[in-house]
Parts: structure tokens; C-alpha cells; sequence
């Protein structure tokens, strides 16, 4: 026995130090599992993670979880021969994933110039049945396959199949080449153009340009023209982020447009000043610029105004709105100005004013996009102040924009004022129609509350025949949440991805199950699921909301309350309520503030440079940290949930205490700064907090606070005295991502705004 361990102990000395390493990580790693290692691998690429899984692969030959390692290994290996070596060892191993190996093959076999392997490999992706999510992702590199090996018509076909679906602008720019490789110059010629007219800030913009110049001296004539519309598009698209750049584009091409084109151009230098903020060379410019075009001169009219805007120059807002009216009454320049003067009035409370410009708004253009925001700003301001013209205003909202976002609103006010006629069965009918047709909106709640101190069983049947007139949009939405046998396929595929360690093709599969099988509730639950147990709660709560984006058009019980969970996520349970009791607050409304907040993403960072699940300001975060006495706080402090809840619920409760117990000015201080909620508050008179929260002229601000009290409510249902169906976890840490691409998109201090729902 001795003398076996002596030969076992030799023979492990005189193996090769990876070998070694390799024997010694086999003994561990079926404990510690497949997805840790691939995913450390794809996270980071170095030898040092890539060794385990390496290791894996070798310690389980013939299972399904090797060959998800060998996947993994080559989709994550930099080095091609080596990515190709691992993915043929899968391919014949993973036939659920043929499409995903083959579309990595394929890259790898380009990168070796290996073209005809390369090509067969990307038909496996085109012909894959049921259709491969990876068609649109494999057609580029399908054309460069086939631009290398001399078959650009072939790269031009495939292109042309998944045109929609291609990436931009490189999708064009690759189309554009392999065009005019075959030889069909003008389509080429026409495929850059779209590129450099409409990505002008983009890199390939620049290539596409130095292809244009090429064609255009190759072609002469035959050169296909540009269009003036293509010309003024790419200015318009500079002028939001370079406006200078945009000027020198416009005084470079003012020579080669004619007409109204060309006075357009004109007028838009000035718009290019106004856009870089020098207002009074823009005001000189415009007024002494002479067009005879009338859509120039609308559009030049209208600048003049946006300068006034920003001047605060009320006189000469004034005049620039009448000149419109009288030269051009029916002006979509006129619409812009008046929707922009109404904002800016609303912002002083100044209701003689913009009552007039609102009516004239929806009035001259009822069948615009704007009209139902004009008609209702109307409407409210006239149930503010008791018109008797109130009730009609808001039954014509409901009756000519039932599809308005204002639509619930209406109903539940039209209750209210039914209740002040003491008609309480048409309030009633009005409430009831509310909460079938919106449940889980804000207003449905109160609706809900009315309904109850109402304690009213029948409903008027003048108002239930008004609402059955009404053409409210139908919600059209599967809500089975059992799978079928396609749905089911593409589910145990996006496992296998997720074992593989490969999160992002997890997704994908998910999505595009989402997209093209009809099942949404199915798809995304599992896709919600998979990414709470990863520790991305707010990853998945974003998918909840975007792949059923009218959540709150549906019946709760017509759901699985799971469905619902995902949907009001609460990670980091125990720490919401910890803190929420200690400052005597309601932990639901807490969850629901941080739903809103940084949708429970602990390493969040806003463009406002706002940080964490309550979404602090560093300086804010300073000051409260001592006054709470906190020891080794630093600004990263932001990102541990524990101190974030803290210091966000304290100053919760400071804002509380400062505004009465005034929780919806309390919300409202807290998205946009407490000196807005105070001047707000002294707007008017309210009778009931709905009125206030109606009346704040911040669209984002007001649905914010709508938000975290229907939030609460949500929460309250389903987690108040009950454990969650979805796993409750303290995620992981993650490290801070302050990219732009990231971001939540913040304007205020000291705390963060978010308006998505």
C-alpha cells in the first residue's frame, strides 16, 4: 500500500504543472458547477479563468455540461484556431444549439480564410428550423464571407433578406460595398447615401463619404443625385448635438439646393445659432432674413419665438405667436410654437394665458399627435376652477381621444364632479369603467377607494350608454401562461446558454421567442426568472416592462401572481423594511419609490450623476451621512444597499416631516427639489391630493409621483404578510457602470427623476 502511494505521489510530481493543476481543479469543480466558471471566462478573459473551465470541459467527456464548456470556451476564445477548435468538439454534441455553434464557426472560419467552411456554416444559421434568432447577427458575416471569396452578389442577397432586422449603419454601409463590388453602381451609390445622410455622427458616415467620392468620380453622370430632402435630414440630425457642425454642412450644400429647399437651409443657419445658444445673433439673423417660401417663413418664425423662449422675452413670444396666426394659421411651425408656449406658461401657473393658446391648439389641429395633451390641459385647467363647462370638456376627452393617457384621468374626475351633482351612480358607472379598462393605474386605485365610501351597487344608464359609445382601444394580449411545445423548445435552449454561462444569448433567444411566437407571458416570465436568480432584478423587471408594455391595462387575476412579483420585484426585502420601520415609514412605499428610482439596480449611476437603489447625489449623500453620525462613509458607500436605504428613507422622512406628512408634495419634492413641491403646493387650493399631483406642470414629475404610490399599492397586494413566489435576494455586488449606454437618464438634484412606468 505504501509503495502505491510512493509510484501515485511520483507520478504527480512528473506531470506537466498544467496537467497538475488541471487533475487537482477536477476534484472540485462538479461541486461548484458549470455557469460560475464560463461566465467568469466571458467576463473576463484570462488564462487564470480560462483554465477551470478548460478543466471542466476535460473532466466531463461525454455529457451535455462538457460540451456547454467547450461552447462556452470557444465562444468567449479571442484567438480563432482555438475558438474553431472548441466548437467543433460541441457542434456535434449540442444539436439543440447547431445554430449558435454555427454562426460562431462561421467567424472563425473567416478569420482563418477559410471561406467555404465559413459559408456552410452560415447556411446552417439561414436554414435552421424552427428559424434561428442568429439570422440577422450571422448576414454580415455572411457577406464579408462571401465579399472574400469574389461572391458579393451572394453577400447582397443574404443582406437583403434580413434588412430589417440589420444592425445601422454598418448593415448599409457592408450592403453598399458588396453592391458595388458586383458591379451594381447607382444601388451602391444609393446604399452609402442613406448612410452619410442618415448617421452623419457616425464612423461610417466617414467611410461611406470616402466610397461616394470614389463613385462619384467613377460614375460622372450616371451618378445618382442627391436629393435636397437628404441634405437638410443630415443637418437636422448634426444640429441636435454639433450645431456648428450643422451650420458648415447647410453653407456648404445652400449652393446646390434651389427654392424653397434652399431658403429652408437659410432659415436653419439661424437655428444653428439659436441651438448653440447664441440667441441675439440668431434673433439678428432671422428678423433680417427675407424668404418667399411659406413654409420657410413659418419655420423661421417659430425660431424667433424659441429665442424669445429663452430669453424670457414674454412681449415677443407674444408677437411671434400672432404673426403665425395671421401668416400662418394652419402651420405645423405654428402647432410646435403654440404646444411650446403653453409649457412655458404652465411652468408660472399663468392660466389666463395658456387656456387660450391650449383651446387654439386642439382646436386648429384636432387630428394632430398633440391635440390630446392640448384638449386635455384645457379641460383640467377648467375643473380646477369649478367652470361649468368642466364636465362636457372632459366627457369630449374621453369621447374624441379615448386612446389619450389622459383617458383614465378623465373618468375618474368626471366621477368626482358626479359626485359633487349628487349623482352617484353615474360616478359610479365612471369609476367602474376606470378600473375595467386601466386596474392597475393610479387612478383606478382611487377609483377603487371612491367606489367603496360611494357604497353604490347600480350605475346610471345615460352614463354607461356615453361610455359604451366610446371607442376605447382594445388590449389585445395572450395571457395563458402555459407554454406550447415551440415556446417550450425555445425556453430549454435559453437554458442551456445561461448554463453555458452566455447570459446575453440567453436573452436573445428569449427576446426573439418574445417577438415571433406569440407567447409573451410565458417567455417572459422565464426570462425575468432566470435573471433574478443571476442577481439582475432590475435587468429583469426592465424586460417585464418592456416586452408587455401595457401591464396596466390588465386584470391582476388574469395573471399568475408570479408574473406580478417580476413586475414588482422587491431584492434586498429585508433591508427596505429594516430601514423603512426605523424612520417610521411604509416599507411598500419605499419599494415603491426605488421601483422608480433605479428599478432596484444597487450600482446604478444617473446622468445626473445620481447613485444607487435610491438614487442619492454624492453631496446630498455626504451631508446626511453626517448627520447620521455614519463612520467611513465615502461617496461608493452609495452602491451598498444598506447605506443607500438608509440615508435615502432618512431623508425621506426629513422631507415628510417638512411638508405636514404631505406624501404626494413629499414624492414630488423628492423627484424635482423641495422649492418646486412648496411653489406648487401654493398654486391653488386643492381638494384632494389628486388635484395637486394633476396640477405639477413637470410631465415627468407628475407621473412619477402617480407611479410610486400605484407602485405601493402593488406592493401591498402582493407582499404584504406573505412570503414572495419570486426568490427575495441581497444580489450580489456588481460593480458600478457609468456609461452613457447604462445610464438612467436624471435632470434634477438633490435626488434623481424617472418617469418610465
Amino acid at each position: 500500500m505504501r509503495m502505491r502511494l510512493n509510484l501515485e505521489r511520483y507520478i504527480l510530481v512528473r506531470l506537466h504543472k498544467s496537467a497538475v493543476l488541471a487533475i487537482l481543479m477536477a476534484a472540485t469543480l462538479q461541486a461548484q458547477g458549470l455557469e460560475p466558471l464560463a461566465r467568469a471566462y466571458r467576463e473576463k478573459n484570462t488564462p487564470q479563468n480560462k483554465a477551470p473551465l478548460a478543466a471542466f470541459a476535460v473532466a466531463h467527456p461525454k455529457d451535455q455540461d462538457g460540451a456547454l464548456a467547450l461552447f462556452a470556451l470557444g465562444a468567449s476564445e479571442k484567438i480563432p484556431a482555438e475558438a474553431v477548435k472548441y466548437l467543433e468538439k460541441a457542434n456535434p454534441r449540442l444539436p439543440k444549439l447547431a445554430d449558435y455553434t454555427a454562426m460562431l464557426l462561421a467567424a472563425g472560419y473567416y478569420a482563418l480564410k477559410d471561406y467555404p467552411k465559413a459559408a456552410q456554416a452560415a447556411n446552417v444559421v439561414f436554414s435552421y428550423n424552427p428559424t434561428s434568432p442568429l439570422g440577422a447577427r450571422t448576414a454580415p458575416i455572411a457577406a464579408k464571407i462571401y465579399l472574400a471569396a469574389g461572391q458579393p452578389g451572394e453577400g447582397v442577397r443574404i443582406l437583403r433578406r434580413y434588412s430589417s432586422d440589420l444592425a445601422q449603419p454598418s448593415g448599409d454601409l457592408l450592403l453598399g460595398m458588396c453592391l458595388e463590388a458586383a458591379g451594381d453602381l447607382p444601388a451602391a451609390a444609393m446604399s452609402f447615401q442613406r448612410v452619410y445622410f442618415q448617421y452623419p455622427a457616425s464612423h461610417d458616415a466617414v467611410e461611406a463619404n470616402a466610397a461616394l467620392t470614389r463613385l462619384r468620380a467613377q460614375m460622372g453622370s450616371a451618378y445618382p443625385p442627391t436629393m435636397p430632402q437628404t441634405i437638410l435630414e443630415r443637418a437636422d440630425k448634426l444640429m441636435a448635438r454639433t450645431p456648428k457642425v450643422a451650420k458648415a454642412d447647410l453653407e456648404r450644400n445652400i449652393p446646390i439646393l434651389g427654392g424653397a429647399d434652399r431658403e429652408v437651409a437659410q432659415v436653419r443657419l439661424g437655428e444653428a445659432d439659436l441651438r448653440a445658444k447664441e440667441y441675439d445673433k440668431a434673433i439678428q439673423y432671422l428678423s433680417h432674413l427675407t424668404v418667399t417660401s411659406s413654409e420657410a417663413d413659418a419655420e423661421r418664425i417659430y425660431h424667433l419665438f424659441t429665442a424669445a423662449r429663452r430669453k424670457d422675452n414674454d412681449s415677443a413670444m407674444r408677437q411671434t405667436l400672432a404673426d403665425l396666426a395671421v401668416k400662418h394659421p394652419s402651420s405645423p411651425w405654428r402647432l410646435n410654437a403654440l404646444v411650446s408656449a403653453g409649457e412655458y406658461y404652465i411652468l408660472s401657473n399663468n392660466y389666463q394665458t395658456y387656456d387660450p393658446i391650449y383651446k387654439a391648439c386642439f382646436e386648429t389641429f384636432p387630428a394632430s399627435t398633440q391635440a390630446p395633451l392640448c384638449h386635455w390641459k384645457y379641460s383640467w385647467s377648467l375643473y380646477l376652477r369649478r367652470n361649468p363647462d368642466a364636465a362636457n370638456r372632459l366627457r369630449d376627452h374621453v369621447k374624441y381621444f379615448p386612446f389619450s393617457e389622459k383617458a383614465n384621468t378623465a373618468l375618474y374626475f368626471l366621477g368626482r364632479l358626479s359626485e359633487d351633482s349628487q349623482d352617484p351612480t353615474s360616478a359610479n358607472a365612471y369609476y367602474a369603467e376606470l378600473s375595467r379598462r386601466y386596474p392597475n393605474t393610479y387612478y383606478a386605485m382611487l377609483a377603487r377607494e371612491r367606489q367603496k365610501t360611494l357604497n353604490v351597487k347600480t350605475e346610471s344608464p345615460d352614463t354607461v350608454a356615453f361610455l359604451r359609445s366610446v371607442a376605447f382601444p382594445a388590449v389585445k394580449f395572450d395571457t395563458n401562461p402555459q407554454p406550447n411545445p415551440e415556446t417550450l423548445a425555445r425556453i430549454e435552449r435559453s437554458r442551456l446558454l445561461a448554463r453555458a454561462g452566455i447570459i446575453e444569448y440567453m436573452e436573445l433567444e428569449l427576446r426573439y421567442a418574445a417577438r415571433t411566437g406569440g407567447q409573451v407571458v410565458p417567455v417572459v416570465v422565464e426570462l425575468a426568472s432566470s435573471l433574478v436568480q443571476r442577481g439582475m432584478a432590475d435587468k429583469g423587471l426592465r424586460y417585464m416592462k418592456n416586452l408587455v408594455p401595457n401591464y396596466l391595462y390588465l386584470q391582476p387575476q388574469s395573471l399568475p401572481e408570479t408574473f406580478w412579483q417580476l413586475l414588482f420585484p422587491l431584492p434586498f426585502r429585508s433591508t427596505v423594511e429594516q430601514k423603512a420601520e426605523a424612520h417610521s415609514l411604509d416599507p411598500f412605499l419605499v419599494a415603491g419609490l426605488i421601483r422608480q428610482e433605479s428599478e432596484f439596480n444597487p450600482t446604478v449611476i444617473s446622468y445626473a450623476n445620481a447613485y444607487g437603489l435610491t438614487q442619492i447625489m454624492p453631496a446630498t449623500g455626504r451631508d446626511l451621512s453626517r448627520r447620521l453620525g455614519m463612520k467611513g462613509y465615502t461617496t461608493a458607500s452609495l452602491f451598498k444597499p444598506e447605506v443607500n436605504v438608509e440615508l435615502g428613507t432618512y431623508y425621506l422622512r426629513s422631507l415628510l416631516n417638512s411638508l405636514g406628512n404631505h406624501w404626494e408634495a413629499t414624492l414630488a419634492s423628492y423627484n424635482a427639489g423641495k422649492s418646486r413641491a412648496d411653489k406648487w403646493m401654493a398654486w391653488e387650493k386643492y381638494r384632494e391630493p389628486a388635484e395637486f399631483i394633476e396640477t405639477i406642470p413637470f410631465t415627468q414629475t407628475r407621473d412619477y409621483v402617480q407611479s410610486v404610490i400605484r407602485n405601493a399599492n402593488m406592493y401591498r397586494w402582493l407582499y404584504e404578510g406573505k412570503p414572495s413566489a419570486v426568490p427575495s435576494i441581497n444580489e450580489p455586488a456588481r460593480k458600478p457602470d457609468p456609461s452613457p449606454a447604462t445610464r438612467n437618464k436624471k435632470r434634477t438634484a438633490p435626488v434623481s427623476k424617472r418617469t418610465d412606468r
